[in-house]
């Protein structure tokens, strides 16, 4: 389509930008403000959520910290010994793609 004046590309802004405007508002827009030529973003709905899953995980306990501790100091002073034997069987398990724990 080639637009012959400027009347003509006037009239075909207007007419997307109106369709634009119309799109908004049939898609069920919940907020009611529709700003053509704009994106929107709301995320009141997903930050509630996301600081009730901070506040559920502050109250999880902290069940490996301690192990970890301990077993970082092993390791720094040289007392650690891995156990081969079961370290042997769950390399062997995970490359037979069994789940072994």
């Amino acid at each position: 389509m080639k637009i012959q004046s400027e009347q003509s590309l006037a009239a075909a802004y207007r007419f997307k930008n109106e369709n634009a405007v119309k799109g908004d508002l049939s898609q069920g827009s919940t907020s009611g403000n529709v700003t053509a030529g704009f994106d929107r973003v709301d995320l009141s709905g997903s930050s509630g959520q996301i600081q009730r899953l901070k506040t559920m995980m502050k109250q999880l306990p902290d069940s490996g910290a301690g192990k970890v501790a301990q077993l970082k100091a092993q390791i720094a002073d040289g007392s650690y010994q891995a156990p081969s034997v079961e370290t042997a069987g769950k390399m062997l398990a995970s490359w037979r793609g069994l789940n072994v724990n």
